[in-house]
């Protein structure tokens, strides 16, 4: 992620002491298998900077539902966290980030996107507050975040940001493997996957040519690689 936050230059031992200081243990557990399940630009990413990431996004969601409410210069002196590092808010708060990042991990969701949602979610529901960090686990919230990232799945193909997923050569990763084979997997459902080849194996370099033939085969490959499709 190229976007600025709190916690994005701290060295890995800095999150470590961080993590011991705020989190307690029975919450530390598991984050191994939300490697393999959460989105893919935040799978290279130590779970306590994720979650400032998080954080961050929380931030900015409230910003956007508070400027509903107010005046835009209001909104912009608003003070969402009392100080710039939000794992120094109070324990529920702090721990209420660490549970909504792993959530969003565990159903592979992005950070921004569940926490417009959520946001979103509390306003709709007439709360008297917006959802607070201790909230955005919410079941009320959630289940509207789910089903929200199930249909814009379902109407176009989420893509990650991070260059990671465009190396070659030996800059390849195994992330991004990964990526490449659950991409496959998802233009294969495609109506016309011809068209979702086209764009990334030509135009976006987010799928190699060995695995578009390996999944899919010579025949449409080639076909691919001899077209200039214009849409995706």
């Amino acid at each position: 992620m190229q976007r600025d936050f709190y916690g994005r230059n701290l060295s890995d031992r800095q999150l470590d002491l961080v993590t011991i200081e705020v989190i307690p243990p029975e919450l530390q557990k598991g984050e191994p298998k939300l490697y393999r399940t959460k989105w893919w630009d935040y799978r290279h990413m130590h779970p306590m900077r994720a979650t400032y990431l998080f954080a961050s996004e929380y931030e900015r969601a409230y910003r956007r539902v508070i400027q509903k409410r107010l005046e835009s210069s209001k909104a912009r002196k608003l003070r969402v966290f009392r100080t710039p590092d939000p794992m120094r808010e109070a324990s529920v708060k702090a721990i209420g980030l660490w549970k909504g990042r792993r959530l969003a991990d565990e159903y592979g969701i992005r950070y921004d996107f569940y926490c417009r949602i959520a946001l979103d979610a509390s306003e709709y529901l007439d709360w008297e507050y917006l959802a607070r960090p201790e909230d955005l686990t919410n079941s009320a919230l959630t289940t509207r975040v789910l089903l929200a990232w199930l249909e814009i799945n379902e109407a176009t193909i989420q893509l990650p940001e991070d260059p990671i997923y465009r190396g070659r050569g030996e800059a390849r990763s195994y992330y991004q493997d990964e990526w490449e084979e659950a991409l496959c997997k998802q233009i294969a459902r495609r109506k016309n996957p011809q068209h979702a080849l086209d764009y990334h194996l030509n135009t976006t370099g987010l799928l190699s040519e060995s695995t578009v033939r390996r999944f899919f085969g010579d025949e449409l490959t080639d076909r691919v690689l001899g077209t200039k499709i214009s849409k995706h």
